[in-house]
């Protein structure tokens, strides 16, 4: 086998292995085992996740619940862990937290042109939800795809939790 094509391959392993990985924090599988993510007595856990994977990567939106943001943007193979008291639970994304800044928006303008200026302006800082209800002493989970957010079957999140890492060790 020729250098240039042992390298590529041995790149791409090193991505596909640091893409399962990409959360960063303790793995789920590791904190539920230990019961660090079972609900609070009388409260709800909500799970909000993004699978791994390379597509998109760069791209992280901010995520509110009842309009308090996450520390942390939700990366690819991230999860948040949330205790919530019963009832309906509003959960959004954005991929801006504020409007663009005038330099922004002129870097947006250099590579994405008039277009990604508008686009940017129009859907980069509006909010995209999901309202659910929360059951006490139960666990909900919220799937973003990349587009929106959906409340999924536990046995759907916990096949795709495998590979991620809790972004907010201290809850929020």
């Amino acid at each position: 086998m020729n250098a240039p094509v042992t390298s590529f391959i041995l790149t791409l392993l090193c991505a596909v292995s640091f893409a399962s990985c990409a959360g960063g924090g303790a793995p789920y599988a590791e904190l539920k085992s230990s019961g660090t993510l079972s609900p609070s007595t009388g409260k709800g856990r909500v799970i909000v996740y993004r699978t791994s994977g390379l597509a998109g990567k760069a791209s992280k939106p901010f995520v509110w619940v009842n309009d308090v943001k996450f520390a942390q943007r939700l990366a690819r193979g991230g999860f948040y862990s949330y205790d919530a008291m019963p009832g309906p639970l509003l959960v959004e994304f954005a991929w801006h937290d504020h409007y663009s800044s005038p330099a922004e928006t002129a870097g947006i303008a250099l590579t994405s042109g008039l277009i990604g200026v508008g686009m940017d302006h129009l859907m980069g800082h509006k909010r995209k939800g999901l309202t659910l209800q929360v059951p006490p002493n139960q666990t909900c989970y919220v799937l973003f795809d990349g587009r929106k957010l959906s409340q999924v079957s536990k046995e759907e999140a916990e096949g795709d939790l495998e590979h991620c890492g809790l972004l907010n060790p201290s809850g929020r």
